[in-house]
């Protein structure tokens, strides 16, 4: 993973990125804990290996979480920045969600629209051919 970061990222690859990724879920959990309780183990879960110390160094540096000091396990909780943060992901999630509903509602109304028009054509039919309508009435029965 050590080969993929860079020094900078642009705004629309920042979702890209393994480890935002990856942070997003432990860091809503962090929140639902927050202010009263210390954590333990949360964001160890979703890294392996030696990532696992090195995202809660990351995250406690950068004033995101509060490590308890002199606890084995790390003990730790969010601070203020951090709860910043979760907002922030929890907004991500929810406007991903968006997204696919949007997509979804958008093939609906090309759906409805495309039945409209085919059955406002079939209505038109015996206008244009000046058919008696019950004569095509007759020929669905």
């Amino acid at each position: 993973m050590l080969d993929k970061m860079r020094d900078f990222y642009k705004g629309d690859e920042i979702t890209k990125i393994d480890v935002i990724r990856k942070l997003r879920t432990p860091i809503i959990n962090l929140f639902g804990t927050y202010p009263l309780y210390y954590s333990f183990g949360i964001i160890e879960t979703y890294f392996e290996g030696k990532w696992k110390d090195i995202v809660v160094d990351m995250l406690s540096k950068e004033g995101v979480i509060e490590i308890k000091p002199n606890t084995s396990p790390k003990q730790y909780r969010l601070t203020p920045k951090g709860v910043d943060l979760a907002f922030y992901f929890i907004n991500w999630k929810n406007s991903e969600e968006t997204q696919i509903l949007n997509l979804r509602m958008y093939r609906l109304t090309r759906v409805m629209v495309t039945l409209t028009i085919g059955l406002f054509i079939l209505g038109i039919i015996p206008l244009i051919f000046k058919l008696p309508l019950l004569e095509i009435i007759s020929f669905f029965k």
